[in-house]
């Protein structure tokens, strides 16, 4: 699993600020949620653009 923080995250036309993104090994995402807090094992971008379609 690889997990991804971002100040803007945008998936597909939907767009969050401060979101987090967990991606299986393949490169789906598993799920989203908003940052709360500093989480271990994060890489964190200014911007994040996600297209699943």
């Amino acid at each position: 699993m690889k997990r991804v923080a971002a100040h803007i995250v945008v998936i597909d036309e939907q767009t969050f600020i401060n979101h987090v993104v967990e991606f299986d090994e393949q490169g789906n995402i598993i799920k989203h949620y908003p940052l709360k807090q500093e989480l271990p094992q994060t890489l964190w971008q200014q911007s994040l653009h996600i297209i699943t379609k």
